[in-house]
């Protein structure tokens, strides 16, 4: 009897497993198909939305607009400008059409007294010391025609307590040069703003500046560069 149940519990058992593999089998078999129709259906769907190979994407063509000024708004560029701001003719231009470079003349044709003495001093035979000197005295003769050093426009015309009649003129690049102990009377077109040429007369030797007046009879002359006194004796020495 004992083996009789033991041989029935084995045969159920085998059904049991055989029933698990074919439930197994059949879900794989499902699975598959959805894959097959899964993939047919994407195929089908990719060659009816197949994109062109090439898109025409060229933009049409724009012409660009074209001005004109009016030849009345184009001015010319001005020809020499001085340091006013005022057209005069000082300026000069060279044949190819750039700036002439500009000419330079000594103001008094003499001997240099007192030179220029910024770092070192010199004795002033009216104040009875030594100083330092910021210009040149070049000696002459009273009445002695003072000339302009160089083309430029008039700055100023004044009575310095100390050096007497100056004038100052102003030059281009920032270069004013000044003439001091001049005679009371100057040429009558010498004032503030008024346009001189380099070797005309602006003036004459006198005896005006009270600082300087036991020297001899000279024209007390100086450079200032952008508002800084240079060696007005180096430069006149470059003059031929």
């Amino acid at each position: 009897m004992d083996e009789e149940k033991n041989e029935k519990s084995r045969s159920g058992d085998n059904r049991s497993a055989a029933g698990r593999r074919m439930r197994v089998a059949g879900a794989v078999y499902i699975a598959l198909a959805v894959c097959v129709v899964t993939v047919m259906v994407l195929s089908v769907y990719s060659v009816s939305v197949t994109v062109p190979e090439e898109i025409d994407v060229t933009l049409p063509e724009m012409s660009n607009p074209h001005f004109e000024l009016p030849k009345e708004n184009i001015r010319e560029e001005s020809q020499g400008v001085p340091v006013s701001h005022e057209q005069s003719g000082v300026t000069a231009e060279s044949p190819d059409g750039t700036p002439a470079e500009p000419l330079y003349y000594k103001p008094v044709k003499g001997k240099t007294l007192k030179g220029y003495r910024m770092t070192s001093l010199v004795y002033s035979a009216t104040l009875k010391d030594y100083r330092t000197h910021s210009g040149v005295d070049i000696a002459g003769k009273i009445g002695d025609k003072v000339v302009c050093y160089c083309d430029g426009v008039v700055k100023s015309v004044r009575n310095d307590p100390f050096m007497g009649v100056t004038v100052e003129v102003e030059h281009e690049y920032g270069l004013v040069s000044v003439y001091q102990n001049l005679a009371s009377e100057l040429p009558s077109g010498i004032k503030a703003g008024a346009a001189v040429k380099g070797g005309s007369v602006i003036g004459a030797i006198g005896e005006t500046a009270v600082a300087e007046s036991a020297d001899e009879a000279h024209l007390h002359f100086e450079l200032i560069l952008d508002g800084k006194q240079i060696d007005a004796e180096k430069e006149l020495a470059r003059i031929k």
